[in-house]
């Protein structure tokens, strides 16, 4: 079984040099957290509609999406998860089973520029899950 991860690392459109530095400087942060290259005021999403948001709130399950996510924010992979959603910004509103998404791991996991990130696409800290 692949990791979602590695399947991303070959689908960029990175020139090499930019890739080596970034592997380097993951080399170099046995921590694993990933510092965001992107300031906050230069992201720019695609938006998402409310319909596709309450499209998506009603479809509480376990995916390969939902699961990816949680690994990303579980290890603060802030790049990965910038980039992953530049591409798809519906995700930040993905739920699984019990209810919960990215905003609720943000907060357990105590990643303050995810929720960041979660916050300017516009997702809710107010949702409730499963219990």
């Amino acid at each position: 079984k692949q990791d979602f991860a590695q399947l991303e690392d070959f689908n960029t459109d990175r020139a090499d040099e930019s890739y080596q530095k970034e592997y380097f400087e993951n080399l170099n942060n046995p921590n694993g957290r990933k510092i965001s290259t992107i300031d906050s005021a230069e992201r720019n999403y695609p938006k998402v509609t409310q319909k596709q948001i309450d499209d998506l709130q009603t479809k509480w399950q376990d995916t390969e999406i939902s699961t990816a996510l949680w690994e990303i924010i579980n290890k603060n992979q802030v790049q990965e998860l910038e980039r992953l959603l530049t591409a798809k910004p519906i995700y930040a509103f993905v739920r699984s089973a019990d209810g919960r998404g990215p905003m609720w791991w943000a907060h357990e996991y105590g990643r303050d520029e995810i929720i960041e990130i979660l916050r300017e696409l516009g997702v809710s800290e107010n949702f409730k899950d499963k219990f």
